[in-house]
């Protein structure tokens, strides 16, 4: 997780200042802000999710695939009204691996994103991407890891 974090040091909306406390822990600096999934309804505009694809799309120019983007509590929406990605635990760097492979990391990401985007703003993601999430939320149900301890994700 450090590892990824600080891979992406210098990108506003990734935690900054990372370092190591001791063998077992690391912190950064404190963003204050509210989880996604919190935000007022109707505060988020589509132009609030086009900056956090962008986000995810910088990340992704670095060679770090998220993977946990679908769960709320990951994106923070900031005092601003910019979108801030923490816990990077899932991530995968993905330079190297098949093409296949990481198009199929970033279309994770992506999906995560848009799902938020359906969520909160539907009228703004368009055919395109909703056909993505479409796609991916089909794939998902091969998915073989659900969760912590064989927990399955509502």
């Amino acid at each position: 997780e450090l590892t990824a974090i600080r891979i992406l040091a210098g990108i506003p909306g990734f935690p900054r200042d990372a370092f190591r406390l001791d063998r077992f822990a690391f912190a950064y600096r404190f963003e204050p802000g509210t989880e996604i999934g919190k935000a007022a309804k109707g505060s988020l505009t589509p132009a609030f999710f086009e900056e956090l694809e962008s986000l995810v799309a910088k990340m992704h120019g670095r060679g770090i695939a998220h993977l946990d983007i679908r769960a709320a509590k990951n994106i923070l929406v900031l005092e601003e009204g910019n979108p801030f990605i923490v816990d990077f635990q899932s991530h995968a760097p993905f330079h190297g691996l098949p093409r296949f492979l990481r198009k199929l990391l970033v279309d994770i990401d992506r999906s995560g994103v848009y799902k938020h985007w359906a969520r909160c703003s539907p009228d703004g993601l368009g055919a395109e991407r909703a056909a993505l999430l479409d796609r991916m939320n089909r794939l998902r149900r091969f998915w073989i890891l659900k969760g912590y301890l064989g927990i399955r994700p509502k």
